[in-house]
């Protein structure tokens, strides 16, 4: 008679941030059920993906994964097993004692008293591998009665057959045994695939950022083992005396994936492997495979850079929606210490071709080693961002977390690294807290340059267009960034193109700017073009002089514009009419103030931009004081960018002058709201306690009365430059550095 056994792919309950693959757990029990089945033995799966009852639930500090232990042991309750075969993944926590795994052993137990209960992993590639001490587990336990550790198949059916009750045997297998070739096809056959496509597809709702792109029912597979690299980080390669990679031949793929397509049902192929491509000419032949079976395919896990081929990427294009490559770090002293063996030109290399052929590309990235230096985990962060905006790569940065069984682990325990570390909170630690806080660089530190790097990232999606209508003005500001321009007015017709083109292009709010805007003759025309067109956000940049007549003001007001930006410079008249060198210009400004705050409507803001300078700084809190007696109810800051007529100003000092307007500013925070603009974010931060860098310019372009458009964020930065104090500095890659003032360094 046959032996009867059940493989177990228990629920699971995850914490709020996690990384890899658990919908694909099912690889694992299906890949060691068909090992099973082949010895003779009377196998029945029993996986909690694969039930009309699995759920993919996330909830603020939780997520659920699969249906519940009760259900499980309900429908195989009356299947008279004689070995249960749990497989234990790296989600179950196996390296902490947690009242999950308790309640699934538990729960196994209760249902199968007579059993002998096997603890398995049944890893097979392509995620992380957390090392625990089997006999921990057995004492954590005590329902288990022999532990298997690693790559199972090999080993799996000998135990099961010979497994006794309280055997205490903890066992880990040689992963050399298992040899892909060798190895049945997974056994999807013994369970719901139904079932287990809709859990899929629930999962990717609510878990992945599709983008509204249709599921295709989804099977993985692991057509290699293993990994010949040895990166200090990874814990991919658990039962390796030797670092090998074990692959199966393309005619063992072939006939694996016809069966999933034929006999499964399965429409995309999840390659959950550490390198599939490191064999140029077998993986050129699996990708032929896939698209001959007219199969989509995904590598979820990344392909080696340096083995990437155009000839890949050729069929790639066409049945992978995206490819992942890991360059891990942008310095190259780095990439030598955790034993990459990668170079970052190969890397860039293949990210061009990816671009020329059209292929999406993302790239991962690990900051914070215990051996890194700011400076170097800054050098990454540069790096990704460069990436992104040279080849569009869309950067992945987690943490460097020491997983157990790593040589990183390895080596933050010998340097006392892990005292605070929480290993039970381990999967929070790649994207969520850093795992290390030392005083050379603190956790701290770490965080703000992830911060500043993800607000970096996010100003990268255009947002607004800024349109420089005309160079005509009636004032003549000494910092004018358009001063030393042509007196002309932009080409209505070519300005209502740009608005088009930008609006199609996602842009949704614009800024009229000069210039003074309201000289343009069809300055009212073209801000209801731009209601027309679909801007949510319409802005005016104006010295208000021509509001100082009402009617003017109220027509003004009515065209369309959502809101309002004034520029002055003092609260006297001199103060104001030194910056201007216009008489009469302060008069006219401030009846144009009145009536914007008499006439406007509630939809429309209302704001004022104050450029600080050494003349007007002293006067600050006075200025601030008569713009809130005016019914303003936020200034912006402004500081002197070396632009235009500003270019000569040798001796502007931002710091100092930063310092002088920071008590006023401070004062006044949480009643009256006034946001500093153009200032470096180590200023910003020292001075007036900014926390978040000024990114936003990179996510608007600009349209020149009398040239093409310019990002602006990219515009300003062609006159800022790095001092060496800016290598280690946290928000190094959303600052260019320091203003450079100077009539040589214009920028036209």
């Amino acid at each position: 008679m046959k032996k009867k056994l059940i493989m177990m792919n228990p629920p699971l309950r995850l914490g709020p941030v996690y990384i890899d693959y658990p919908q694909y757990l099912t690889l694992g029990a299906v890949s060691n059920a068909a090992v099973l089945r082949e010895a003779g033995m009377d196998v029945s799966v029993a996986d909690a993906f694969c039930e009309k009852s699995s759920v993919a639930v996330k909830e603020k500090d939780f997520a659920s994964l699969g249906a519940p232990m009760e259900n499980l042991t309900e429908r195989f309750g009356e299947f008279a097993a004689e070995t249960v075969v749990v497989a234990v993944s790296p989600f179950l926590s196996p390296h902490v004692a947690n009242a999950h795994c308790a309640y699934v052993f538990e729960a196994a137990r209760a249902a199968w008293p007579d059993a002998c209960l096997i603890a398995a992993d049944c890893y097979f590639s392509g995620m992380h591998y957390i090392e625990y001490d089997g006999k921990d587990l057995m004492r954590s336990y005590p329902e288990i009665d022999t532990v298997v550790k690693y790559e199972t198949e090999a080993m799996i059916a000998g135990v099961a057959a010979g497994c006794r009750r309280n055997s205490g045997a903890a066992l880990e297998c040689d992963a050399a045994d298992v040899v892909p070739d060798k190895l049945p096809i997974p056994a999807w056959d013994l369970v719901s695939l139904e079932d287990y496509y809709l859990f899929q597809e629930r999962y990717e709702k609510v878990f992945s950022s599709g983008g509204g792109v249709p599921y295709l029912r989804s099977l993985p597979v692991a057509t290699t083992r293993g990994c010949p690299f040895g990166c200090v980080f990874c814990a991919s390669n658990p039962g390796q005396k030797k670092h090998v990679l074990r692959a199966a031949s393309p005619e063992n793929v072939q006939r694996t994936l016809k069966a999933y397509a034929d006999s499964f049902g399965a429409q995309k192929i999840v390659f959950l492997e550490s390198a599939p491509n490191l064999d140029k000419d077998r993986f050129q032949k699996v990708l032929e495979i896939v698209e001959s079976l007219n199969l989509k395919c995904d590598f979820p896990n990344g392909l080696r850079a340096d083995c990437v081929t155009r000839e890949h990427l050729k069929i790639l294009k066409k049945i992978a929606g995206r490819v992942k490559i890991s360059e891990e770090s942008g310095c190259e002293k780095t990439l030598e210490k955790i034993g990459k063996r990668l170079s970052l030109r190969d890397s860039e290399k293949a990210l061009e071709m990816m671009s020329e052929e059209g292929v999406a590309s993302e790239v991962h990235y690990v900051i914070g080693f215990p051996f890194e230096t700011p400076q170097e985990a800054n050098l990454t962060l540069e790096r990704a961002m460069a990436m992104k905006e040279r080849h569009g790569a869309a950067p992945l940065v987690q943490y460097a977390t020491p997983v157990p069984g790593s040589e990183m682990h390895a080596r933050a325990q010998e340097l006392g690294l892990l005292s605070d570390f929480n290993p039970g909170l381990l999967y929070s630690h790649f994207t969520g807290e850093p795992s290390f806080d030392r005083p050379e660089f603190p956790a701290e530190r770490l965080k703000e340059m992830m911060f500043c790097f993800r607000k970096r990232l996010a100003d990268t999606q255009l947002d607004k267009l800024i349109v420089n209508l005309t160079y005509e003005c009636s004032n003549d500001c000494v910092f004018c960034a358009v001063g030393d321009r042509k007196r002309a007015h932009g080409d209505t017709a070519r300005i209502v193109e740009y608005l088009k083109e930008y609006r199609r292009r996602g842009a949704r709010s614009v800024d009229f700017d000069g210039g003074e805007p309201t000289a343009h003759p069809a300055f009212m025309a073209l801000v209801a073009a731009a209601s027309e067109l679909g801007y949510e956000n319409i802005n005016v940049t104006t010295n208000a002089r021509k509001l100082a007549d009402r009617g003017a003001a109220s027509r003004f007001l009515l065209s369309g514009l959502t809101s309002v930006l004034v520029s002055i410079h003092g609260h006297t008249a001199e103060l104001h009419e030194i910056h201007t060198r216009r008489a009469g210009s302060f008069d006219e400004t401030v009846a144009g103030i009145k009536h914007i705050v008499e006439l406007k409507p509630k939809r429309v803001e209302f704001s004022i931009n104050t450029t600080i300078t050494e003349w007007n700084a002293p006067f600050f809190d006075e200025m601030l004081a008569f713009f809130e007696s005016l019914g303003v109810g936020a200034v912006n800051a402004q500081f002197i960018t070396p632009h235009g007529n500003a270019m000569g100003f040798d001796r502007y000092d931002a710091r100092k002058l930063a310092e002088v307007v920071a008590a006023p500013i401070i004062a006044r925070k949480g009643r009256f709201k006034v946001r500093v603009i153009n200032l470096a974010h180590c200023i910003a931060r020292d001075v007036l306690g900014e926390t978040e860098p000024e990114t936003g310019k990179f996510s608007r372009d600009m349209v020149f009365a009398d040239s093409p458009p310019m990002n602006l964020g990219k515009y300003l930065d062609q006159r800022r430059k790095k001092k060496t104090e800016c290598e280690a500095c946290p928000a190094a890659v959303a600052c260019a550095g320091f203003y450079v003032f100077g009539k040589e360094k214009s920028d036209r």
